[in-house]
């Protein structure tokens, strides 16, 4: 039974996968939600955080420089959905990002539940994360 849905259901969608990563290499989002394809309750998407160096703004030119360096330099696959500016990366002591906590913060988890506060260099980095989920993400995850 287990071999015949493999063969029934998943080889056929992980096909479909794979035709997608390599014939479409524009943003494409998969939805799963057969009843609002518009706006679907689960999908995946790639946001690009990145901070700023001194004055500078964010703008359409940078956010095309930004994806033309990814896009030649590494993959088109790793181009980023969408591009926005934070404060600052949470960093450990020791100095290495923390994004799983970052991860655990945009899907909805408590910050002080998935982080020791104490552990990061710049324990108010996190606040950013969990603002931006209560504002852009909240009822989408």
């Amino acid at each position: 039974m287990r071999k015949f849905f493999t063969a029934l259901v998943v080889i056929p969608l992980g096909l479909i996968f794979i035709i997608f990563a390599v014939a479409n290499r524009h943003l494409v989002t998969v939805s799963f939600d057969p009843f609002n394809s518009v706006n679907p309750s689960v999908a995946v998407s790639m946001p690009l955080f990145v901070v700023m160096a001194g004055a500078q703004e964010l703008t359409v030119d940078v956010q095309k420089k930004i994806v033309h360096t990814i896009r030649s330099d590494y993959s088109p696959r790793h181009v980023p959905d969408e591009i926005i500016v934070a404060p600052d990366i949470p960093y450990t002591i020791s100095g290495k990002k923390t994004e799983t906590p970052v991860k655990k913060v945009l899907m909805g988890k408590d910050a002080r539940q998935v982080v020791n506060l104490g552990a990061l260099r710049n324990p108010e980095s996190i606040d950013f994360f969990a603002k931006l989920y209560e504002t852009r993400l909240k009822g989408k995850v």
